[in-house]
């Protein structure tokens, strides 16, 4: 269960709008803060039929989308389209951990295996002619990802080593400027802790790995829960 504690200390109830709140899918470390951040922002949770069950737990099913393939979505200013993807098979290269449907009816029975993955989303987001494409895991369904360039590929580095020749065939896909390497640092510990990294994620390693596809590909990370805007 998340701390509501956290959300006071590090959420900005000034934060302006919230338009929406994306899953990609619904293992407990993407999707467990989703409900009450949907609620203290007054926000729609747009996702799978996984995270319609998740909201629906909290009794606020109100504000669940379970989304439409390749539909757009107007979210204030951004067009959010979602795309069918698959998870990295992180359990020794052969399954995905917590695979299928999230289907617990009560707060109380979710621990984490509860969390389920669900369906599968690659992410393409437009505003005022930027885009972005977000893969929170490092698989694909290589002919599901868009392809005429993007701005920016957020993307989730764990597991990659479970996909073969991932970075070569989503980035010649992709074809983005810029690579945000995320999904790195060690989401066990306490937020108040020094950042810490997932085992065996490699973080280091990426920029060699995506140059061995192209230089072209500028490659950062940004650090947690610092803000990247004024």
């Amino acid at each position: 269960m998340p701390d509501v504690g956290v959300y006071e200390r590090v959420l900005d109830p000034n934060a302006g709008d919230v338009v929406g709140v994306i899953a990609g899918h619904t293992h407990f470390d993407h999707a467990i803060d989703i409900p009450l951040i949907a609620a203290r922002y007054d926000a729609p949770a747009l996702g799978s039929a996984s995270l319609v069950q998740l909201m629906r737990a909290y009794g606020d099913e109100a504000r669940a989308i379970e989304v439409d393939l390749r539909r757009p979505y107007e979210l204030g200013p951004f067009t959010v389209r979602f795309f069918p993807s698959v998870h990295s098979k992180l359990l020794l290269g052969l399954a995905v951990p917590s695979d299928g449907e999230l289907t617990c009816d009560h707060l109380d029975g979710l621990s984490p295996s509860a969390y389920k993955c669900g369906q599968v989303y690659g992410v393409h987001i437009e505003v005022a002619g930027f885009t972005l494409y977000h893969q929170g895991s490092a698989d694909l369904i290589d002919d599901e990802v868009p392809t005429g360039g993007v701005d920016v590929f957020l993307a989730g580095i764990a597991g990659r080593m479970f996909t073969r020749d991932y970075w070569s065939r989503i980035l010649r896909r992709l074809e983005p400027h810029v690579v945000v390497a995320s999904h790195f640092d060690d989401f066990f510990r306490p937020l108040e802790s020094d950042t810490a990294m997932s085992l065996n994620v490699r973080l280091a390693a990426v920029p060699d790995e995506i140059g061995r596809v192209s230089r072209d590909f500028e490659v950062v990370a940004l650090r947690p829960l610092e803000p990247v805007c004024g």
